[in-house]
């Protein structure tokens, strides 16, 4: 799911420029390995990343990093605070 983290259109690719949509500090980062990377262009949207352990099926999926990716890749959700 999409986490509310985005990259500024003049940020410098892969790392600089990102920040969350309510403003708050980036206190916090939790990339998966190598990542933000820009594997493809307008990867500008933070999002959970799912890995696998051995086995591929769902049992076996979990999330606890993130990725960058593009609009068009879609999600499955979001993550929505309230204050």
């Amino acid at each position: 799911p999409w986490i509310g983290l985005t990259q500024d259109p003049q940020g410098k690719e892969p790392k600089g420029g990102w920040h969350w949509d309510n403003g708050a500090p980036m206190t916090y980062t939790k990339w998966f390995q190598d990542m933000p990377n820009e594997d493809k262009k307008g990867d500008d949207i933070g999002m959970y990343y799912a890995h696998r352990n051995g086995r591929s099926d769902t049992k076996s999926l979990y999330v606890d990093t993130w990725d960058d990716m593009g609009p068009s890749d879609g999600t499955a959700g979001l993550i929505l605070e309230f204050e």
